[in-house]
């Protein structure tokens, strides 16, 4: 029996007599998880310089994706240019050539300095026309660049685009409740239930782009405005 636990010891198998064999195969196992380890995390790191770039570029996207969904809900900012509303010439920017006197008013959008199109807020829809400046009133006159004028294209009455043109009298029609405003006499109603005028929007030109240089001379939206 002697002789059987002798050779067993020498073999490595089964050793429990001895203290001193345990501890130096418990090192050698963790000695061996070490270098296992070490080599897994050399051979990783290539794999892990390839992906870093990757998820930084994501997280860049991500967060320049949400900054311009917040710059698209806002209302026109000063400097602000205009694009036409018509998703086929969106984010082409409005000349002042593109205006031509007496001619239906643009239905169009403010879109920044970086390009981003504020087109998540319905209010930001903006009426731009070319009309004889000769006939504006004082405070029209002051808003405008030559003959160049801007309202909120939100009737006042229900919230529809005022897209009516009527050239006989140079006066906006909202096509739902037939709401008409003088765009020459600061959008003043002239008839139907629209209690209020259009909201105007001071612009001026800069090589020979139209932009905003103003907020709007009134809150934008349909209905008498509500006391706090």
């Amino acid at each position: 029996m002697l002789i059987f636990k002798r050779i067993l010891n020498q073999k490595g198998q089964g050793c429990n007599c001895c203290e001193s064999c345990a501890e130096k195969l418990s090192d050698d196992n963790l000695e061996t998880s070490r270098r296992g380890l070490f080599k897994w995390t050399l051979g990783a790191l290539p794999l892990l310089g390839s992906v870093l770039p990757i998820t930084n570029a994501w997280a860049e996207a991500t967060d320049k994706s949400e900054q311009d969904e917040a710059k698209r809900k806002l209302t026109p900012q000063i400097g602000d240019r205009f694009t036409y509303f018509t998703r086929r010439k969106r984010g082409t920017i409005l000349t002042v050539d593109d205006l031509k006197l007496g001619e239906k008013q643009i239905l169009a959008l403010p879109i920044g300095p970086d390009g981003v199109v504020r087109d998540r807020n319905r209010y930001n829809q903006v009426l731009l026309q070319r009309l004889s400046a000769d006939k504006f009133d004082k405070e029209s006159a002051e808003r405008s660049f030559d003959g160049i004028i801007a309202y909120s294209a939100i009737c006042t009455h229900n919230g529809c685009p005022v897209t009516g043109w009527q050239k006989s009298n140079s006066t906006y029609m909202c096509p739902c409740h037939q709401s008409v405003f003088d765009p020459q006499q600061s959008a003043t109603v002239v008839d139907g239930p629209a209690p209020r005028p259009l909201p105007a929007l001071p612009i001026k030109v800069e090589n020979g782009e139209i932009l905003v240089a103003g907020d709007f001379t009134d809150w934008v939206g349909f209905g008498q405005k509500r006391s706090s």
